[in-house]
């Protein structure tokens, strides 16, 4: 059976903005993509935390760094046949201050590692969906955070390009819900469950 790594933020846990809990398998894009590979012979491994950043570390949270996350994933794991990483949206903080071109370096070192671990390991970069103004009332966001979601896309595509992973922009694909203007709503995480499952069918 091969392996497909989901590593991700809230986006790919499942967070439902709307109570602060998590989508249920029904729901969530990682547990719709199981159902649509199992009988291909896949195993997808569910990896989402909130809050998760690529390489920063966030005050409110130990855990959220995402190079230490997935330096334990890959000591854990036996073997990762496939990587879908998506990641970007919590490094537009403003208690980070990081600009796009940042953030995609931090991308850069997951990526690396991912190959170090398996030169041979089919990786595919999501690009988050940019967030919407409606961020804004949250705390953690501002107007130049918005901004820059928007523009992490040309930066994710180009490294995507030189590290000779595949891409998928998400923005392209769906966008943020109406509920907090981070994150996905149901029909988000069903358009992209089908569009990765085109992946590996």
């Amino acid at each position: 059976m091969k392996t497909i790594l989901c590593f991700g933020d809230s986006n790919t846990y499942g967070f439902r903005p709307e109570d602060h809990g998590r989508y249920g398998r029904e729901t969530r894009w990682t547990a719709l993509l199981s159902e649509m590979l199992r009988d291909k012979g896949y195993k997808v491994i569910e990896e989402g935390e909130n809050g998760r950043t690529t390489v920063f570390d966030d005050p409110k949270s130990v855990t959220r760094n995402g190079k230490t996350a997935l330096a334990a994933i890959l000591t854990r794991e036996e073997h990762i046949d496939n990587a879908i990483v998506m990641l970007g949206t919590n490094d537009c903080k403003t208690a980070f201050g990081a600009s796009a071109g940042e953030i995609a370096k931090g991308m850069e070192t997951l990526l690396s590692m991912l190959k170090q671990y398996d030169s041979n390991m089919h990786i595919l970069l999501l690009c988050p969906a940019p967030m919407t103004e409606l961020a804004v009332t949250d705390e953690d966001f501002d107007l130049r955070s918005v901004s820059v979601s928007s523009e992490l896309s040309a930066y994710y595509r180009a490294l995507a390009e030189s590290e000779h992973c595949e891409f998928l922009d998400v923005g392209q694909l769906t966008s943020v819900g109406k509920s907090d203007g981070v994150h996905l709503d149901p029909f988000a995480h069903l358009l992209l469950a089908k569009a990765l499952a085109s992946y590996f069918a």
